[in-house]
């Protein structure tokens, strides 16, 4: 079963923001509740969490940079 990511709204006044670090990449396992990427608007950054345990499929959405948290 696939779950879609849905980028959040992060502002009542928010209409626009870019995926800046993907945390996992295709292929990673991941669990609910893991940082899966980072969301950066003109006045916020935030970090998006997976709501559903599984791997991750494809990438959606072209990020600024990868990153690879330490564990």
């Amino acid at each position: 079963m696939t779950h879609d990511v849905v980028m959040p709204q992060l502002g009542l006044t928010m209409t626009e923001g870019s995926v800046s670090v993907w945390f996992k990449q295709p292929g990673d396992k991941i669990e609910k509740g893991e940082v899966l990427f980072s969301v950066e608007t003109d006045k916020v950054e935030m970090e998006v969490e997976a709501t559903a345990s599984g791997y991750v499929a494809a990438e959606a959405v072209r990020p600024i940079r990868w990153c690879r948290r330490a564990r």
